[in-house]
């Protein structure tokens, strides 16, 4: 699962780049080949029910 802020952005980079393509669609959150997930930062904070939220 990848965090990202920019959903569309980010499933361009990774349709363009990596040539992954989008295999489900959930509205905020879509699942490439290979299973991975590009998941919406807001929408992250909701599921983990914190809005401490830290990149490395």
């Amino acid at each position: 699962m990848i965090i990202v802020t920019d959903l569309n952005k980010s499933v361009e980079f990774y349709k363009n780049i990596l040539e992954l393509n989008v295999i489900m669609d959930f509205g905020a959150d879509k699942t490439l080949t290979g299973n991975l997930v590009l998941k919406t930062k807001d929408t992250y904070k909701d599921f983990i029910d914190n809005n401490d939220i830290s990149f490395v």
